[in-house]
């Protein structure tokens, strides 16, 4: 088989058995088949169902059904052109085919053991999630909790804040208000101190005032009285 580039040679493939045995089969496809299927397990379940064609409903059978299937195949598949030559052993093929049924059973069964253990493992994985999970829950109903605590404690802090601002506004009032009064009152007593300031001045001049008329009015009465006298004695 020869693929479509500039060295085929180093992608020929071959097989070469020098002790006289040879395959039960060799099947030849074009890089289209390859392609589709890629190089593995689903190449070679698809030339082990033509095997399977071939033993179970003849040749001339499955090569009607190749011809119908490769057109199909390459139109869903690699939309490549395809071709197909195998040359068995029917004898020696079938069972083959019995042993590579054999095989693929064990293998899937493998795989299946393969598959139950990483099922096994996973739901350990998942458990052990579960319990995170659940913890992660709890710590979640928990924060969700706290913060409900939080709020409430905030909120009936604001309006202690309110409150307490309320009352401090209406003490800046009364204390705004008292200030005015006192600044009155402060005037109201410098004026008063200065109101009796004059009048404790007109107060010393009118005592000195009076001082003076009683003085003025003794000496005048030290004249009457020295008068009458005069009077009266020039009268005898």
């Amino acid at each position: 088989l020869f693929r479509s580039d500039t060295d085929p040679l180093n992608e020929f493939r071959y097989c070469y058995c020098g002790d006289g045995s040879f395959p039960d089969a060799v099947f030849l496809g074009s890089d289209g088949i390859d392609d589709t299927f890629g190089e593995g397990d689903n190449l070679a379940e698809f030339y082990v169902k033509i095997a399977k064609g071939i033993i179970e409903n003849g040749e001339e059978k499955t090569s009607e059904d190749i011809k119908k299937l490769l057109p199909d195949l390459s139109k869903r598949g690699s939309q490549d052109d395809m071709s197909l030559a195998v040359v068995f052993d029917i004898d020696k093929m079938s069972n083959t085919i019995l042993a590579y049924n054999s095989f693929i059973v064990k293998k899937i069964e493998n795989e299946i053991s393969i598959k139950k253990e990483n099922v096994k493992k996973f739901e350990k994985e998942q458990d052990a999630k579960n319990v995170e999970y659940r913890k992660a829950l709890l710590t979640k109903d928990a924060a969700k909790n706290w913060l409900s605590s939080k709020k409430t404690e905030y909120e009936n802090a604001i309006k202690e804040y309110k409150e307490t601002e309320e009352k401090i506004n209406k003490i800046l009032e009364f204390f705004t208000g008292t200030k005015r009064k006192v600044k009155s009152l402060e005037d109201a007593v410098k004026q008063a101190e200065t109101n009796l300031s004059k009048a404790e001045k007109e107060f010393s001049y009118s005592e000195k005032a009076l001082q003076i008329a009683q003085n003025e009015l003794q000496e005048a009465q030290t004249e009457l009285e020295t008068l009458l006298k005069k009077k009266i004695k020039m009268e005898n």
